[in-house]
């Protein structure tokens, strides 16, 4: 529906101006024009959507972006989970020192290593991009293997390069003393929700918000913030490969389940809510799209922009807005004169 803003004043000389403001509704997929054979149960799309995704990890780049995922996830808990280790029984290691460490080094692979693989290096967040059709499911697969191996791999060095008497349990996460299983599993879910909301916000190519500012940097403030406090009730996984690694390496599996349904729980929530609550085009429209079209598509599902016309003149006039119905064309003005809605 449009409208047109009209002002209301004394018939004084006035001049107007017109200003061109868009507004954002979202629309359904768009219909191809190029003919399609029609074949039963769409196995035709399904065909050629497989062979898209194995093309894909054919690619030279495919494989760069698993170095990169194993590589991410390996400093994680080389330098993450080394932060909770000291040489100096007299001198432990405060909970804002671990806190600044996981959250900088997130950054850090995010800056690094975000344009070559997405820099997941969390299972949680490797499924919510696949339940939101950002990547595919052999992709998806794939990347949560190697985050595990690469946090192995990063427990293995923490390891090898700790004095024996030191190695503690590697920074493994536990549930503290007192803490229920399903308290835990209620810690992560949350923890890793909100991790996950904010990736989704700052990976969001479709908002016309930002005004600069590092993704990076904002995802690892909020791991820095959310460390101290979900630290005292699970040790503050928020990432199931960061708990498998040390788990792994030191043979510490006590309630190891909670680090895997807590942290992917929460993050398939917050990237679903993300994507069909909360993005720039989320509509039923989108939700019917992905449940029942076969040739899915987000980057069809756009904003539709609408051109809206204000008549500006005395800014000491007292605006009102007149809706146009089928019947009206034209709001008429006081002094006369009319204008139409573009």
């Amino acid at each position: 529906m449009t409208s047109t803003i009209t002002t209301r004043k004394s018939a004084q000389p006035t001049t107007t101006s017109t200003k061109l403001i868009t507004a954002t509704t979202t629309q359904s997929p768009a219909k191809s024009k190029q003919p399609t054979t029609i074949v039963a149960n769409g196995k035709k799309k399904d065909i050629e959507r497989k062979k898209e995704n194995m093309d894909n990890m054919c690619n030279i780049d495919f494989y760069k972006a698993v170095v990169a995922e194993f590589l991410g996830a390996m400093f994680l808990v080389t330098f993450g989970c080394g932060s909770t280790l000291t040489l100096d029984p007299e001198n432990p290691v405060e909970v804002i020192s671990i806190a600044t460490s996981f959250g900088l080094t997130v950054a850090m692979v995010i800056w690094s290593l975000g344009h070559v693989s997405g820099a997941h290096i969390n299972p949680a967040v490797s499924i919510a991009m696949h339940v939101n059709q950002k990547i595919s499911l052999a992709r998806c697969l794939i990347y949560v293997v190697i985050q595990l191996l690469g946090a192995w791999a990063g427990a293995g060095i923490l390891h090898g390069l700790t004095p024996p008497h030191r190695r503690g349990n590697l920074g493994a996460t536990v549930l503290a003393p007192g803490v229920g299983i399903w308290q835990g599993v209620g810690v992560e879910f949350l923890a890793t929700f909100v991790l996950v909301t904010c990736i989704c916000a700052s990976s969001d190519r479709r908002r016309s918000d930002h005004v600069g500012g590092s993704a990076a940097l904002a995802i690892g403030l909020v791991i820095t913030m959310e460390l101290p406090w979900a630290v005292q009730y699970t040790g503050a996984s928020m990432n199931t490969a960061r708990s498998f690694g040390p788990a792994l390496v030191t043979g510490n599996w006590s309630n190891h389940w909670v680090y895997w349904v807590g942290p992917i729980g929460g993050g398939l929530a917050a990237g679903l809510l993300y994507e069909y609550l909360f993005a720039v085009n989320a509509s039923l429209n989108k939700v019917r799209a992905c449940v029942l079209s076969s040739d899915y598509d987000d980057d069809k599902i756009q904003a539709k922009k609408i051109k809206v016309r204000i008549i500006e003149e005395d800014p000491e006039a007292q605006l009102e807005c007149v809706p146009l119905t089928d019947s009206v064309e034209k709001a008429p003005l006081d002094n006369g004169k009319s204008d139409e809605t573009a």
